[in-house]
C-alpha cells in the first residue's frame, strides 16, 4: 500500500520520465517508462496511463 507522499513520489517521477520519453514523439513504449521508473508495469500502469492522457501521450504496451 502506498503512502500519498509515495504516489505523489510515483507520479512525479512517472511524469518526469514521460517528458523525457516523449522528446519528439507522442508515442511511449510501456517497456521504455519501465527501464526508466524501475518498477514493474503492473505497479505503475495506472498512474502512467493518467499522466499520459495529461500530456496527450499515447501508451504501447503489448503486456495487457
Amino acid at each position: 500500500m502506498y503512502t500519498l507522499f509515495d504516489f505523489v513520489f510515483l507520479e512525479t517521477k512517472i511524469e518526469n520520465a514521460l517528458t523525457k520519453l516523449l522528446i519528439g514523439n507522442p508515442i511511449v513504449h510501456s517497456d521504455h517508462v519501465v527501464n526508466e521508473i524501475g518498477k514493474p508495469w503492473p505497479e505503475i500502469k495506472a498512474v502512467t496511463y493518467k499522466i499520459a492522457k495529461k500530456l496527450g501521450l499515447t501508451i504501447l504496451n503489448d503486456k495487457g
